[in-house]
This record gives C-alpha cells, structure tokens and sequence, in this order.
C-alpha cells in the first residue's frame, strides 16, 4: 500500500525514474515480506548482502543506486506515516564513493566542449559552472527561481535541501555574465525555474530539471572530454568535494564552511579542507 502510494507520488515528481524505482521497491517488498512498521535495518542490510553476493551480483554503483531509492523510500514513509515507520530503517550505509574530487585542469577542458551555439548548450554551461563554483547541491539548483538571483551581485538566497534552512550561493563574474545572456535569450520570468527543460531554442516555462537530468548532463560531457574511462567517475558531487578541499586550503573555519555548503545539524567537516579566493571576495560584498 505504502509502495503503490509512494509511486503514484513519484510519478508526479520524477516520471522517468519510477519504472526503476518500481522495481526495486517491489523487489524488496517480495523479499522481506513485511509490513513498513516491521521492518528493521536488519532486514535492509540482509537484502543488500543478498545483492552483492553470489554469482549474479550487482556492482557498486547499482548497489548505491537500490540503496537511494530505498533511502528515498524511507524518508518519504517517515513523513507520511510518522507513527509507523522505524527510524532505524533510514541508517542505511553508502558503498565506498567511486568518484573523485574534480581538477580545475579536467574542469577546463569540460567547460572547453561548450561554445554556447544554443539554448541548451547555455543553460548546460551554467549548469557545469553553478556547481563547479557555488558548492551548490543538485536538487537545491533543480530548485532555483529565478526569482531568488540577485544578478547585481551575483549571488542567490537558496533553502538548503539538507539543512532546511536559507543559505547565500555566490559565483564569478564570468558566470554572472553568462547568466545575464541566458536570462536575456530564454525569456524567463522570476514566476520560472533556472533550468528549465528544453529542446532546442524551445523552453518549457515553467518546468524543471530534475536532478537524474543533470547527473546526465555532467556525465556525459565529462565523457566527451575525458575519455569513457575518467568521465564516468565523474558526478555532481565530484563538484561540491572540489568546494570543500579548496575551502580547507584556504584556512576557512569549519563553522563558516558548515553554514557555506549548507551541512545538516552538526555534521563534521574534516580539517584538512578550505574556499576559492572568488568565493570569499564575493562574501565580503554580501
């Protein structure tokens, strides 16, 4: 039942990614065989044993995929069903990251491959850049309106997807320059999303990118100039962590780098990490 209302939700939000979620749901729910409430972080860490052993065992990444989805899963049942769902469901472990932090060498020759032909070619651009220099989550720029940039100061005011709370992301004046173009070209609204879906010179106002979209953009640009090999390592996270080094670099504190990238309560920050020199000019403007 919780299965089947979760989907029907899911539809609305994220329609290409049900048929995936559908089945690995489902295939979980024949495995267990139990109600939500019965359910223990037991049971998750059997079903993902079974997964990665045997003959027919799934690799890292789709086992981090399953277990997305089910965290996802969870989350949405601890909102709509308070009463029912364990909170000991929700602690299920990530695999090893099998990405890396992005070099400003790979980040040029990313960037390289846009000569902004198109819309499209544009809105990727700025995407790519976003997260290279604001430390940006995905789903917070899947988010962004345009009402929330201050193009003046090339700053945003964002709600953190994390943290839940409001946070300033800042960025160059070559990005700013790039977004006034865009913004120019596309003819949004402050009533639309920032990264609208498109085809061709043809925008959707008033849709947005979701996140399995973006991911897809990274990947396959970075594929294109990376060679398959190293482009496939690479994923939106891959930006933030470039953040966050840089910050440690800088001798930045950790309570300023916690309230920058929008850490959920006390998360540590390790203390060999810092902020780009950009970023922290751009704050003292604030």
């Amino acid at each position: 039942m919780e299965i089947k209302e979760y989907l029907r939700w899911l539809r609305k939000q994220a329609p290409s990614a049900a048929n995936s979620y559908y089945i690995w749901l489902y295939r979980f729910d024949r495995e267990t065989n139990k109600n939500l409430s019965e359910i223990r972080a037991a049971d998750l860490h059997s079903y993902l044993r079974k997964l990665s052993a045997g003959n027919k065992r799934y690799s890292e990444k789709t086992l981090n995929n399953c277990r997305a989805i089910l965290r996802s899963f969870f989350k949405y049942c601890e909102r709509r069903y308070k009463s029912n769902v364990n909170h000991r469901t929700l602690a299920i472990e990530k695999c090893p990251a099998t990405f890396k932090p992005l070099t400003k060498e790979d980040y040029s020759s990313i960037i390289a491959q846009y000569k902004r032909r198109n819309l499209v070619e544009m809105r990727d651009e700025l995407v790519l850049r976003l997260l290279w220099e604001s430390g940006i989550r995905v789903e917070e720029l899947c988010s962004l309106g345009v009402a929330d940039i201050d193009i003046k100061m090339h700053c945003a005011y964002i709600m953190g997807s994390a943290s839940h709370k409001r946070r300033w992301v800042v960025w160059s004046k070559e990005t700013n320059a790039l977004l006034r173009s865009y913004l120019y070209e596309s003819s949004l609204d402050k009533s639309h999303y920032l990264i609208p879906r498109m085809s061709g010179s043809c925008v959707a106002h008033g849709s947005k990118l979701y996140a399995r979209a973006i991911q897809r953009i990274v990947r396959n640009v970075a594929v294109l100039a990376l060679g398959k090999h190293k482009g496939q390592t690479i994923v939106p996270q891959s930006f933030r962590i470039r953040i966050h080094q840089e910050m440690i670099k800088s001798g930045l504190n950790s309570s300023f780098i916690k309230e920058f990238l929008g850490y959920k309560g006390d998360h540590r920050v390790p203390e060999d990490i810092n902020l780009p020199k950009f970023v922290e000019a751009a704050y003292t403007v604030l």
